[in-house]
């Protein structure tokens, strides 16, 4: 089986989906704190996840279709999502403390 849809080989895309979740997860730890004091932390916690799982959805597509701005989308999406989950979870955990 030929595995040519895979990004491996193409250097200067590799570099600009690592830089765009590093962007995502700059805007996920900046945004998910305030929207979990907003709406509360457990509703954001379950937004968090939902990001997670549109944005497996959108890298999936991304990658069988071969359209990079879909995975370039997806990719914002993991890391902010990944982000929120972690900062929502880490205050939660300061809280029982």
């Amino acid at each position: 089986m030929e595995y040519d849809k895979l990004y491996c080989n193409k250097q200067n895309i590799r570099s600009l989906l690592q830089s765009l979740f590093a962007v995502g997860c700059a805007i996920g730890m900046a945004s998910m704190p305030i929207i979990g004091d907003i709406i509360g932390r457990r509703k954001t916690i379950l937004l968090a996840l939902l990001l997670n799982v549109l944005s497996t959805s959108l890298l999936l597509i991304g990658i069988n279709y071969n359209v990079e701005f879909i995975m370039m989308i997806g990719i914002v999406l993991a890391g902010a999502s990944s982000q929120g989950i972690s900062s929502i979870g880490f205050i939660s955990t300061c809280d029982f403390c």
